[in-house]
């Protein structure tokens, strides 16, 4: 049997707990006990849901990459897009296997948007439907190209906050053995200026759809789950990175 959230008929008992039992493993990016972890194991920490419970701010931190960049080390960069935080969660991360450019996908979601989930789905949620693809070179230069374009060296604004029921872009990476970290938050200038996005649609191949900026409020809330059983949270950005 599969719920099509895209419908708000036939609301059972059975559909509820359904539901109820999808958000609770999404709900493991971030609960109570989430903490500012040290991402010890790096990726494996955010693929595995438990360790992504306690690692999920250091992660958007970049904290693994934090430790790793120095003089001499892979230029890397991780990107990661709140299409609100309940609806949907994409990462993309560049990296160097072997001299190549790969760029790692993972999309975070209870539900995937404007599609039936069933409950042979919930593996999927739980890993994050990680995906991996061969850029090559010319597809990494665009890439660090629009990165550049959209501001991501520069230090990101003090004082801006990330709520996560808001859509916003993090991007944080190793450059030239430097370390750099921005954030731009929706609706703003800043935000309709980004176009590093339009490069990562271009080579993507994933089959999940990305949120729709004018998507009417969070999937959750206009569910029967209650208020108290939504994840919320806000973060705060300084020019080095996200306020510990």
């Amino acid at each position: 049997m599969s719920i099509d959230v895209s419908s708000r008929k036939n609301r059972g008992s059975y559909a509820a707990g359904v539901r109820r039992l999808c958000a609770a493993l999404f709900c493991g990016l971030v609960v109570a006990s989430c903490g500012m972890g040290e991402m010890s194991n790096g990726l494996a920490d955010i693929e595995n849901p438990v360790s992504r419970r306690l690692n999920w701010f250091a992660y958007l931190d970049g904290a693994d990459i934090r430790r790793e960049c120095r003089a001499g080390s892979d230029d890397r960069v991780r990107m990661v897009f709140n299409g609100r935080y309940m609806d949907q969660v994409q990462s993309y991360e560049l990296t160097q296997d072997g001299g190549a450019e790969v760029l790692q996908t993972h999309v975070f979601a209870p539900f995937q948007v404007n599609r039936p989930f069933g409950l042979d789905g919930i593996g999927e949620v739980a890993s994050g439907r990680p995906r991996m693809e061969r850029l090559g070179q010319a597809g990494a230069q665009a890439l660090w190209a629009a990165l550049a374009d959209s501001g991501a060296f520069e230090p990101a604004p003090r004082g801006l906050w990330l709520d996560s029921e808001e859509f916003y872009w993090i991007a944080v990476g190793c450059r030239d053995g430097a370390v750099f970290f921005n954030a731009w938050r929706h609706p703003s200038p800043r935000f309709a200026a980004l176009t590093f996005p339009e490069v990562l649609r271009r080579y993507e191949t994933s089959d999940v759809a990305w949120p729709r900026l004018d998507m009417p409020p969070d999937i959750m809330r206009q569910s029967d789950i209650r208020e108290s059983e939504v994840p919320h949270f806000r973060l705060e950005v300084r020019p080095e990175g996200i306020k510990r």
